[in-house]
C-alpha cells in the first residue's frame, strides 16, 4: 500500500515534476513493486521453502507476461535517488489525505440523492 500511495500522490501532486518521462518512472517503480510484490511484500520471514516456492511460482508467471520486468527493476535502481527526492518533497498532509481518501472509499458509504 505504501508504493502504491507514494505513486498516487506523486502523480496526483506532480512532486515529481511533469511530463511524461515522470509518469514513465512512476509507472515503472508500481509495476516493479506490483512484479516483485509475492517477493518483496507477501513472503513472511517465518515462510518455509514451500511459500518460497509458491510465491517465486508467482513471479515467473508474471515474468512470462512482463519479460521486460527485470529491465525495469534496473531502471528504477538507476533512479533511486530520483525517487528519493519525490518522496522528500511529498508533506505528511498529502500522505495523511491520502490515506483517508483511501480509506473512505475502501469503507466508506456513499449516498446518492438529492434533498428535497
Amino acid at each position: 500500500n505504501d508504493l502504491h500511495n507514494f505513486v498516487n500522490i506523486a502523480l496526483a501532486t506532480g512532486a515529481g515534476g511533469e511530463g511524461d518521462l515522470t509518469n514513465d518512472k512512476l509507472s515503472n517503480l508500481k509495476t516493479v513493486g506490483s512484479g516483485f510484490g509475492p517477493l518483496i511484500y507477501k513472503l513472511p520471514k517465518t515462510a518455509g521453502y514451500k511459500k518460497l516456492q509458491e510465491n517465486c511460482k508467482t513471479l515467473w508467471d508474471t515474468l512470462k507476461l512482463s519479460p521486460d520486468l527485470p529491465e525495469m527493476m534496473r531502471s528504477c535502481e538507476q533512479e533511486i535517488d530520483w525517487y528519493q527526492s519525490v518522496k522528500e518533497t511529498q508533506g505528511s498532509v498529502e500522505k495523511t489525505s491520502f490515506g483517508q481518501m483511501r480509506n473512505i472509499n475502501q469503507y466508506g458509504c456513499y449516498e446518492i440523492g438529492s434533498k428535497g
